[in-house]
């Protein structure tokens, strides 16, 4: 009992016989299922007579569907990151930049980063001071436009100041390579770099009417 004659046998030999089959395995002997090579019995099945696939290391968001061969679950891929993994990672169609793909089309910003205006996969520098006359290039890095430099005075490294390659004479360096004259003084004409300011000479002042008396014998011996 438990024994049949085997098929094509001339009544000599008999195998053992398993009621309910033996799904990717052999009957081994009477109701006893011997799984193949890169299989094992099924705990879900009570009957003891199904085998399923093994994969090693297991198949994380997938379905063992062959012997170390992970099918994903939709929405998700293959962990490009392991050679010869198992195990399936969320797919974000577009990529993800500046950040990680955390769940199903859905990106998280890498730490110092945030989200662009209204993109849901490009995530931008952070700087937490801000940046003046500058861009954000990195995490709280600044990085100065053209024609400004970093402010020494400011410890945050936040704000760019313009740069005048000429020093500033009697004036504040506003833009670059614009030097705007404090209260009282005048852009020095003679300097062709446009740098230095001298004080105003009122009209009504003795400076100026020596000046313009200089001014006029220049003018009186050329004659």
């Amino acid at each position: 009992m438990g024994y049949r004659e085997a098929p094509n046998n001339s009544n000599t030999t008999c195998v053992p016989v398993c009621k309910d089959g033996c799904l990717n395995g052999k009957c081994t002997a009477p109701g006893v299922c011997t799984c193949d090579s890169g299989y094992t019995i099924d705990p879900n099945n009570s009957t003891g007579n199904s085998c399923i696939p093994v994969c090693a290391g297991g198949c994380a968001n997938g379905v063992c569907t062959s012997p170390n061969v992970c099918t994903c679950h939709s929405g998700y891929i293959k962990d490009s990151t392991v050679s010869q993994s198992n195990r399936c990672v969320p797919h974000c169609p577009d990529g993800c930049i500046n950040a990680t793909c955390s769940a199903i089309n859905t990106c998280t910003c890498l730490h110092g980063y945030t989200q662009l205006g209204n993109s849901s996969n490009v995530c931008k520098p952070a700087c937490v001071d801000g940046c003046i006359n500058g861009d954000c290039t990195s995490p709280n890095t600044c990085t100065c436009k053209v024609g400004y430099e970093k402010d020494v005075t400011d410890p945050t490294g936040s704000r760019c100041v313009p740069k005048c390659e000429h020093a500033c004479v009697n004036a504040i360096c506003t833009s670059p390579n614009l030097c705007l004259c404090t209260a009282g003084y005048v852009k020095d004409r003679t300097v062709t770099t446009n740098n230095i300011c001298v004080r105003r000479i009122r009209r009504s002042s003795p400076t100026f009417e020596k000046w313009l008396d200089s001014q006029n014998r220049e003018h009186t011996g050329a004659l």
